[in-house]
């Protein structure tokens, strides 16, 4: 979660996504929502997104692949090694 003073910029993945603050790069995720002061410019790769009004939104959008493009437990290996 993202929350109203956040800033976040990079690449996420998860399985849930919840942004009020601001998002910026790449996101993997089962469900992401923008709320109504949530701002997401970039890339997301999802089958379910929720755009609140008043929440911004600035990129493309792409359906989840059918098979996980990241092991997530060797991605976290590789971040702490």
């Amino acid at each position: 979660m993202i929350s109203e003073t956040g800033f976040v910029s990079g690449e996420i993945f998860a399985d849930r996504v919840i942004v009020n603050g601001q998002f910026e790069g790449t996101c993997h995720a089962t469900a992401i929502e923008i709320l109504n002061r949530g701002s997401v410019t970039g890339t997301i790769y999802s089958d379910n997104l929720s755009i609140e009004p008043g929440g911004k939104f600035n990129g493309v959008t792409h359906s989840k692949p059918e098979q996980q493009v990241v092991d997530l437990s060797d991605a976290k290996k590789k971040a702490e090694g």
